[in-house]
This record gives structure tokens, C-alpha cells and sequence, in this order.
């Protein structure tokens, strides 16, 4: 027999301080049901919900209020969240722990629309899920998400995405750490989802940020004093895979190191967009930096460090696809590149600011009318390998043939053109 506490009664009302709630000797025992239409609970400061099924599920334009709120549960959600107009504010320091599914579920998916989104509200938050596809957070249409600050999530399990979104979601110094294979740190597949300053994903398996789906976009924004990091173990730093999908990243570093096989920093393809504004890419062994394929497109600026383990690795490439138009990839800025720039069926323009260093060898293919071209003033290009590009429009710069790796026999082909006087 299933036992929660359940309340049905609309308008009805829950208030409590250091409540607790235990249920974990019930089999399929909910800890709290509010599933009465408008119903209110505020469960006060400090106050526990232990169940062996859902932690609490809430619904029909409810509201539920707490603070230092703690879930643990097993077999269950944590915290499900359904309806137009439901609303849920945890205030700060709450922490919610499942074993075996998702910390919280919020889809304003049935009810009356007028009633507006279904709401999630939480500073200073953790989420700590175990499980194959046990996710921390999974946003679904018509909802809204504000993590506040210094929010954490981490997910053991296979397939259990950190945060999973199709709603609007905001944070501020958010930490997303999952560990499962194929677990990606953020994944947004609808709507916006926008992280600030001092906030870190790491995903030892799998994609740190990426969107896809119809108009999906990630805002990714650290500052200067408080940059923002993303690492990955798995196949790429951040991606955008569909032709809607955007990822807008400032000040952030990115580091993907899959123990030699292929991973990639930046991956754009099937028509999304990337742009980055000071990044700092680092590329294990097997790592390329930046790739855009199937119509994609890159675009950077400000300070660019791409930095892989040999000159001899892709640090910027594009790759023909037949039946799609070139991909492009366009940096503006003070670059210093340690990898190669290959041009594959693909428009690649790179302009140099002073004070760029870049070492490695370049190829255009010129295929499907693919470029590369690059501008340099006041900047140094160690040429590591025999090379080819499109347009070369130096200024005050220079293109060093013989470095000590390079043997100096060998004829570097590069197309020249001095800048317009």
C-alpha cells in the first residue's frame, strides 16, 4: 500500500518549521503530494523529506516555499514540479540527493496557461544524483530556472546530464560536475539557458556544453576577474548541432583531454553557431581545438590562446561535407596559436592583432571554394611544416621557415600579398 502525505484540497495550506518527513521503511512512499489545485505549503527553515520513491511532487498551480530544505530519496524524483503556475522556492543552502533518478523535474506542460510558467527558484543549491539517466535538472517547455549563486550539481551515472533543459534557465557561479559516460554538463535542447561569472562544468565523460533542437542557445558569460571553465573527458568542450542551436561563450577556458583519442574544444556542425570572446583553448594528444563542418559557423574575438600538445594538431579547422555550403570560421584579436590551421572545404579568416604568435603549418584545399586567409601585424608566424594558404597580408610581422623541428631544405608554399599602400 502507497503512503505519502498527501493533500488534495484546493486552497489548501501547509505551513511548518523543521518539519520531518520519513518514509524510507514504506515501499513506494512519496514524501509529500501536493497535488490540489492552488495549494500552499511553506515548509519554514531547515526541514527534511526522506522517502524511498518521489521526494515531493507538486502541481495544479501550487506553491511551495522552504529554506535549508532537504531532500533524500531513492528510486524517485526528488523534486517534481508540474503544471501552468506552479511555483517552488527553495531559498538558500537547500540540498536535494536521489539515488537511482533526477534531482528535480519541472515541466509547465498541462493546466491552464494563463495561470503562466512553472517556476523552480534556489541560491547556494546542491543537487547530487546517482543513476543511469539520473539527472540533476531537467527543464522542460514553459518553465523558468533561476539557480541563483554558488549553485552545484553532480550526477554518477551513464546518460545523467547535469542540467537538461528546453526551458529558460539562469545562474550565476554554477558548478556542474558529472562523471557517467556520455553525461554532458549542460545540454539544452529549447529556450535560453544563461550561466555568469566563476562558473565551471566538467564532464569526465562526455560534452561540457552543448545545444541542439529548435532554437536552443546557451550564454556563457565570465568576466575577466572571474573566468568561467568548462573540461571534458568526452567528445568536445562545447558544440552547437543544429541550425538554430547558438553557444555565446566570454572569458572562458576550456580544456578536453580524452586520453588521446578524438575530442574536440569547439565543434559547431549541421548549421549552429558558435562565438567566443577570450578563450583559451588547451588540446590533450588526439584533441582538435576548433572544428566547424555541415554549414556551421565560428566567430571569435578579443584574446584567443589555442594551445594543443604538438604544433603538428588542428588548433582551427574547418571539414567538407558534400551537399553543404562551406563552414566558416572568422577570429579577430590577439591570438597565440600552438597547432596547425586547416582549411578543408571551408572559409577560414584569421585576423592577427599585435602581439600574435602562432606555430604550426596551415592547408587550403580550396575545395567547395574554400579560403584561408590571414592578416598579421606586428605578429610572428613559426612556420612548423610545409604550408599553403589563400592570402597572406603581412605588417610589421614575421614568417619564420626555419624552426628547429623544420628542416630547412624543405620549401614552405605560401601565397603572398603585402597589404595595400
Amino acid at each position: 500500500m502507497q503512503k505519502e502525505s498527501l493533500f488534495r484540497g484546493k486552497n489548501s495550506s501547509l505551513t511548518a518549521n523543521r518539519l520531518t518527513v520519513d518514509v524510507v521503511g514504506q515501499t513506494s512512499a512519496i514524501g509529500i503530494n501536493l497535488i490540489g489545485d492552488y495549494t500552499h505549503a511553506d515548509l519554514g527553515t531547515g526541514s527534511t523529506i526522506k522517502s524511498n520513491d518521489d521526494g515531493i511532487i507538486i502541481g495544479h498551480s501550487s506553491t511551495l516555499t522552504a529554506t535549508q530544505f532537504t531532500i533524500e530519496n531513492s528510486n524517485g524524483i526528488g523534486l517534481t514540479i508540474n503544471d501552468y503556475g506552479t511555483s517552488v522556492d527553495l531559498g538558500s543552502g537547500s540540498k536535494i540527493t536521489t539515488d537511482g533518478s533526477t534531482g528535480v523535474y519541472i515541466g509547465g506542460l498541462n493546466g491552464n496557461n494563463a495561470n503562466g510558467a512553472a517556476r523552480f527558484t534556489a541560491t547556494d543549491l546542491t543537487i547530487d544524483v546517482q543513476g543511469y539517466s539520473a539527472m540533476g535538472i531537467n527543464v522542460q517547455k514553459n518553465s523558468v530556472v533561476d539557480l541563483g549563486t554558488n549553485s552545484t550539481i553532480k550526477t554518477n551515472g551513464d546518460n545523467a546530464h547535469g542540467l537538461w533543459s528546453f526551458g529558460q534557465v539562469s545562474a550565476n557561479a554554477l558548478t556542474v560536475d558529472v562523471t557517467g559516460a556520455a553525461a554532458n554538463g549542460v545540454e539544452v535542447r529549447g529556450g535560453t539557458t544563461t550561466i555568469g561569472a566563476d562558473s565551471h562544468i566538467s564532464s569526465a565523460q562526455g560534452g561540457g556544453l552543448v545545444t541542439s533542437g529548435s532554437d536552443a542557445t546557451i550564454n556563457f558569460s565570465g568576466t575577466a576577474a572571474q573566468r568561467n571553465s568548462i573540461f571534458s573527458g568526452g567528445s568536445y568542450g562545447a558544440s552547437a548541432q543544429t541550425a538554430t542551436a547558438v553557444v555565446n561563450m566570454q572569458n572562458t577556458d576550456i580544456t578536453v583531454d580524452r586520453n588521446g583519442s578524438l575530442a574536440l574544444g569547439l565543434w559547431a556542425l549541421s548549421g549552429g553557431r558558435i562565438t567566443g570572446d577570450s578563450l583559451a583553448i588547451t588540446g590533450a594528444a588526439g584533441a582538435r581545438g576548433i572544428y566547424a563542418m555541415t554549414n556551421s559557423q565560428i566567430d571569435l574575438t578579443s584574446d584567443l590562446v589555442i594551445d594543443m600538445s604538438t604544433p603538428d594538431q588542428m588548433a582551427i579547422a574547418t571539414q567538407h561535407d558534400d551537399g553543404y555550403a562551406a563552414s566558416r570560421i572568422n577570429a579577430s584579436g590577439r591570438m597565440l596559436i600552438n597547432g596547425s590551421v586547416l582549411s578543408k572545404g571551408g572559409l577560414i579568416n584569421l585576423d592577427m592583432h599585435p602581439g600574435s604568435v602562432w606555430t604550426g603549418s596551415s592547408l587550403s584545399d580550396n575545395v567547395n571554394g574554400g579560403k584561408l586567409d590571414v592578416a598579421m601585424n606586428n605578429s610572428v608566424w613559426n612556420v612548423t611544416s610545409n604550408s599553403n594558404l589563400d592570402t597572406l597580408a603581412l605588417s610589421h610581422s614575421t614568417v619564420d621557415f626555419c624552426q628547429p623541428r623544420v628542416n630547412c631544405r624543405h620549401i614552405c608554399h605560401i601565397k603572398r600579398r603585402e597589404p595595400e599602400r
